[in-house]
């Protein structure tokens, strides 16, 4: 029988001698426990007397009885986590680190840390486990990249020239939510003409023009997340064509380099040099990509200085860019799942550069 994220996380704990840990990021007790609501904890302590503690609040008692269906929660209804686990902890020896969380707020951690020996969770177990995705996670991921691709699709037929950035990412976030996301993964970037020379140009009021080049960065959201990046545009600057084409050929060096035990330094090194030795090197200004799962930037970091190695099951994205400042902004994104043969894209996307009448 396969083992749970539950039981994954407590060998780790086991090996790293850590007798205490309490998890609060929502996207680390979901994937844990399989809970959805927005306030829980769960305290895991050394022997599990107590069994694995799960805490929420009054909001969640039947939604949490129907999510946390692992047996080995015990589920508390209380009122302030922060005061349950202070009880739950003073049965155990006071000495002995409670972990917590890197993504804890500094106002939490120093309520904790004056009443427990705290420790950080430098090692992020439960952020590298999420890192290797099962192939049901991965088979969600993929769900979502289809949905993304569909709303691109449909807004394509809807979005007009004389409308505003802001009304194209309306467009495209109206058409996630109609096939059925939860909403966008990110804040959709919509930045054209020379706004598209800002890597995270966010949309903005400024009317979209015939013939300018658009960067269009979108992704949808259920549980997990996708992200795709495409360029819209209806001109016949060759230079520009030039750079689309450039970017293109790193995104596919990048999605063809990519394989299990790589370190992630060296695959941006893939793109970046053939960049580089196109004349555009100082304008790729970012790293080469990012994990995707049920956050939009996870574990592993692809940038050039990055200490990440690549493991079958991650889901990467490889979305190198040029930006000249003052002029245009080129950046295309696929992501690739890393399989024992390399990487298989699932950027469901025949085209990279689309036009509108």
């Amino acid at each position: 029988m396969a083992q749970t994220n539950l039981q994954k996380l407590e060998e780790r704990m086991v090996l790293d001698n850590i007798k205490q840990m309490l998890i609060t990021l929502p996207e680390d007790v979901y994937y844990l426990s399989g809970f959805t609501g927005s306030n829980a904890g769960i305290l895991l302590t050394e022997g599990d007397s107590q069994g694995v503690v799960f805490m929420t609040d009054g909001r969640y008692t039947s939604q949490s009885r129907d999510e946390v269906t692992d047996p080995r929660f015990k589920i508390e209804i209380v009122d302030r986590i922060p005061a349950r686990v202070e009880e739950l902890i003073a049965h155990t020896n006071k000495t002995t680190p409670l972990y917590l969380q890197p993504t804890m707020s500094a106002s939490q951690y120093l309520d904790y840390s004056r009443k427990f020996n705290v420790e950080v969770d430098t090692s992020n177990h439960v952020a590298m486990l999420r890192a290797t995705k099962s192939s049901a996670e991965i088979d969600e991921i993929t769900r979502q990249f289809e949905l993304a691709a569909n709303a691109f699709t449909a807004s394509l037929s809807r979005w007009q020239y004389g409308q505003t950035e802001l009304e194209w990412a309306a467009q495209l976030e109206y058409q996630m939510k109609v096939l059925g996301a939860r909403g966008s993964s990110f804040e959709t970037i919509i930045a054209s003409g020379v706004r598209s020379s800002l890597p995270h140009g966010a949309a903005s009021s400024k009317v979209i023009k015939s013939g300018e080049p658009i960067t269009v960065d979108f992704g949808s959201q259920l549980r997990y997340c996708s992200d795709i990046t495409r360029q819209v545009y209806n001109g016949d600057d060759m230079e520009f064509l030039q750079v689309v084409d450039v970017v293109h050929t790193a995104m596919k060096m990048g999605v063809e380099a990519a394989k299990p035990g790589m370190d992630c330094s060296a695959l941006d090194k893939v793109a970046r040099d053939y960049i580089t030795a196109q004349g555009y090197g100082e304008y790729f200004t970012h790293s080469l990509g990012h994990g995707v799962g049920l956050e939009i930037h996870e574990y592993p970091g692809m940038g050039a200085m990055s200490t990440d190695r690549l493991e079958v099951g991650m889901v990467v994205t490889i979305e190198p860019g040029i930006y000249i400042p003052n002029k245009y902004g080129v950046r295309l994104e696929d992501t690739i799942v890393i399989t024992p043969n390399g990487a298989k894209t699932i950027t469901p996307m025949d085209s990279y550069i689309y036009s509108i009448n």
